[in-house]
C-alpha cells in the first residue's frame, strides 16, 4: 500500500489511460491477490493524491461489474471472489464512499437480488449473494442509529430489508 500511496497519481493515470482496464483487471479476480490489491485501492481513497480514484471507480461501473460474477452461468469460483471482493469493498470504504453510494443503490441492489434469489441459480450463488447482502445489513445496523442522515440515505429496497 506504500507504493500505491506514493505512486498514486501516475498509477491511477495509467490505469484510466488502458482500454478496459477494469473488465481486464476483474477477469482475475479470483486471485486473492487482486482482491487484496483491490481492497487497497479503495482504503485509500481520500488521500489527496487520490482524489477522483473512487470517482472513477464509479464510472468504470466497477461494482455492477463485480455483481455480474452473481449471473448462475458463471463457475462458482467466481461466485465465491465476487463476494470476497465486495466484502473487503465494504469493510475497507468511508461511509460516505461513492462505492458504497454504487453498491447500495436501487439499481445495483435489484440485480444482486435478482441473482441471488433466482430459482434457476445455482446454491454458490443463493450462499454468497446472501453474504454480501448481510455485509451491507451489519454495515447499517453498525451505524450509529442516532445519525438519520445515514438511515434517509438508506436505498429503499434495503430499508425494506432491515425492517
Amino acid at each position: 500500500s506504500s507504493l500505491l500511496l506514493s505512486k498514486s497519481k501516475p498509477m491511477i493515470e495509467y490505469m484510466k489511460k488502458q482500454n478496459n482496464f477494469m473488465s481486464r483487471f476483474l477477469k482475475h479476480l479470483m486471485n486473492p491477490t487482486i482482491i487484496d490489491l483491490l481492497a487497497k485501492f479503495v482504503s485509500i481513497g481520500p488521500q489527496p493524491d487520490f482524489d477522483g480514484a473512487l470517482g472513477w471507480l464509479v464510472e468504470e461501473k466497477l461494482i455492477p461489474q463485480i455483481i455480474e460474477k452473481f449471473n448462475s452461468k458463471n463457475p462458482t469460483e467466481q461466485h465465491e471472489s465476487a463476494s470476497q471482493a465486495l466484502l473487503e469493498i465494504i469493510a475497507a470504504s468511508a461511509w460516505n464512499s461513492p462505492l458504497i453510494k454504487q453498491l447500495e443503490s436501487d439499481e445495483v441492489m435489484t440485480t444482486l437480488l435478482e441473482y441471488t434469489l433466482s430459482e434457476e441459480g445455482q446454491s454458490s450463488v443463493l450462499f454468497h449473494g446472501t453474504h454480501v447482502i448481510i455485509g451491507i445489513l451489519n454495515r447499517l445496523i453498525d451505524a450509529d442509529e442516532e445519525d438519520e442522515q445515514i438511515l434517509d440515505e438508506t436505498p429503499p429496497c434495503i430499508f425494506t430489508l432491515v425492517k
